[in-house]
């Protein structure tokens, strides 16, 4: 009796395929572990930076609260001369800027965070005409960069050297 053979091409195919999936299924653990690592490494910056933001913003606050028991105070003790009184207690404190010159006064002031991060307060000053109404209105409560901007990509578009017009 004759044994029936097997072409030759069809011997190992089995094991090449195999091979193939597992060098395949291995790449893609890799990969994955690469960017899981990343991942994690940015989620932590991005909340450290977070924390950063809020620790600043908290701080604001303080401040604005210490700004506000200022304009309360001018108030309640001459109204008469009220923007006088807020400009001479606020000249007291670091890192506050004033401007009387406007119309409504303003008033404002930066907390750093992180390496090169700010968050930029402007106020700006009322007169209450009414018990109950605000010394104050918040017009910008902005996160800022405190680096300065160096532009050093410069991408060749159009070189007119050596070129006949």
């Amino acid at each position: 009796m004759k044994s029936k053979s097997f072409p030759v091409s069809h011997m190992g195919a089995s094991l090449i395929l195999c091979v193939f999936i597992i060098l395949s299924l291995v790449t893609f653990a890799a990969l994955s572990a690469v960017n899981t690592q990343r991942d994690r490494a940015f989620g932590e910056k991005i909340s450290e930076r977070t924390a950063a933001y809020y620790a600043a913003s908290n701080q604001a606050e303080d401040l604005l609260s210490q700004i506000d028991d200022i304009l309360y105070q001018a108030y309640q003790t001459d109204s008469a001369s009220y923007y006088e009184a807020v400009k001479s207690a606020l000249a007291g404190f670091d890192g506050i800027e004033t401007d009387f010159s406007g119309a409504l006064p303003a008033v404002s002031f930066q907390i750093s965070f992180g390496e090169d991060r700010a968050l930029a307060v402007c106020l700006e000053l009322t007169f209450p005409t009414e018990p109950g109404d605000r010394f104050y209105r918040i017009t910008s409560w902005k996160e800022r960069s405190t680096r300065e901007w160096e532009g050093k990509n410069i991408v060749p578009v159009l070189s007119l050297e050596g070129a006949a017009l």
